[in-house]
């Protein structure tokens, strides 16, 4: 524990870089600022230089820096077997094999005596994964990481296509994305400084010890169960303890409790938008939704049906302007309406969300699209869409 407070001490606050041109992050290093207009946005975006360049630059590779760290910690996991507790395709679900680990975690936490029981080396690796204070604390660090790192993505793909595309921007829409920026790289600057924190120090040794692991997993095969539990009490309440004082120390438990009226405000601008993208869905007569719509809607004339789609699509986008389906919906919308020239910027926009760009063969090569991806590429291309129904 002293050691890793003496880390977090060298690593320093996460403030100290001067401040940029346009404003400051959730975490005190440059950032958007909450005042920046979408001029000032595209200015920054079109040919930085300098201290502007390295902020961009610094920007793109924080999620990279975060994947490294994450990568780096499952092969520490793997020598020490922990590992061993997965199946053979847990690399195929959600999160990973980092992302079953966890899973693994529960399943052990739920019924311990059971796990700690089980033959060499997985009931070892077992007692090794309850014990280990360091990744109890290291998966409270990762929750979440991997959508902050995507909003990152999409916030800064939809800014650049403001300015090398045809996605046109609002002061409004330019300061929330510019503000969901800023959110997303503090989360994961904090993210980064947590688990360069948290690795082991060297000469430190392991993280759990193999003498405790041994006599608790003699414990779990005793038959006594009071003696077994009276011993994963006190281990479980120490490890637990442990966990909490150390999560107590860290930059992102300091910056989630400086910044959770954001992260509040974010869950329900999202769940909202949400909510309007599925009224989209519906009212849109040609949506699978659409075609299953109660029957007050499907009695709507066509166009009326179009129309409402469009503005509750409209709606959503300004509560969560980086909704890759809320963009595609309005401007599949837009094109009925008003044709291409209100269309192309949104479907150009679901594009750069999708991570793709039609000047740029790198984001189309080898890619399988999808038919809206299709729609949208046609449509920045000539200028109008196919007319192709959405599905």
């Amino acid at each position: 524990m002293r050691a890793l407070v003496t880390m977090l001490l060298l690593l320093g606050p996460a403030v100290g870089d001067p401040p940029g041109e346009l404003g400051r992050a959730p975490d005190g290093r440059r950032g958007f600022g909450s005042e920046v207009t979408a001029r000032e946005l595209e200015r920054l975006m079109r040919s930085p230089e300098g201290d502007d360049a390295r902020f961009l630059a610094g920007l793109s590779d924080t999620a990279s820096g975060v994947r490294i760290l994450v990568a780096t910690l499952l092969e520490e996991y793997r020598r020490a077997g922990y590992l061993e507790l997965l199946g053979a395709d847990a690399a195929a679900g959600p999160g990973g094999e980092l992302g079953a680990l966890h899973a693994a975690l529960d399943a052990v936490l739920e019924r311990p005596r059971r796990a700690l029981r089980a033959p060499a080396p997985r009931g070892e690796s077992a007692a090794r994964v309850a014990l280990d204070v360091r990744l109890r604390v290291r998966r409270g660090v990762l929750a979440g990481w991997e959508r902050e790192a995507e909003e990152l993505r999409r916030g800064l793909a939809v800014l650049q296509a403001a300015v090398s595309g045809h996605v046109v921007l609002t002061d409004e829409e330019a300061r929330r994305i510019a503000a969901r920026v800023d959110l997303a790289a503090s989360r994961l600057r904090a993210v980064r400084n947590d688990l360069t924190a948290l690795r082991p120090m060297e000469g430190a040794g392991a993280s759990v010890s193999l003498a405790e692991t041994a006599a608790l997993r003699e414990r779990a095969r005793d038959r006594d169960a009071g003696a077994w539990d009276e011993a994963w009490g006190a281990a479980s309440a120490r490890v637990q303890r442990d966990a909490e004082a150390m999560a107590a120390t860290l930059f992102t438990t300091r910056l989630d409790r400086a910044v959770r009226a954001e992260l509040e405000a974010r869950d329900r601008d999202r769940a909202r938008a949400a909510a309007l993208r599925d009224e989209a869905e519906t009212l849109l007569p040609h949506t699978p939704a659409g075609e299953a719509a109660p029957a007050a809607v499907r009695e709507l004339p066509r166009h009326r049906r179009i129309e409402l789609a469009m503005f509750r699509a409209r709606e959503g986008l300004a509560l969560e302007p980086l909704d890759e389906d809320l963009a595609y919906l309005a401007a599949w919308s837009a094109d009925y309406l008003w044709g291409g020239l209100e269309s192309r910027p949104l479907y150009d926009r679901y594009l750069a969300l999708r991570g793709i760009r039609v000047h740029d063969h790198r984001t189309l090569r080898g890619r399988r699209l999808t038919r809206r991806e299709e729609e949208a590429i046609l449509a920045v291309q000539r200028g109008t869409t196919p007319g192709m129904p959405p599905r």
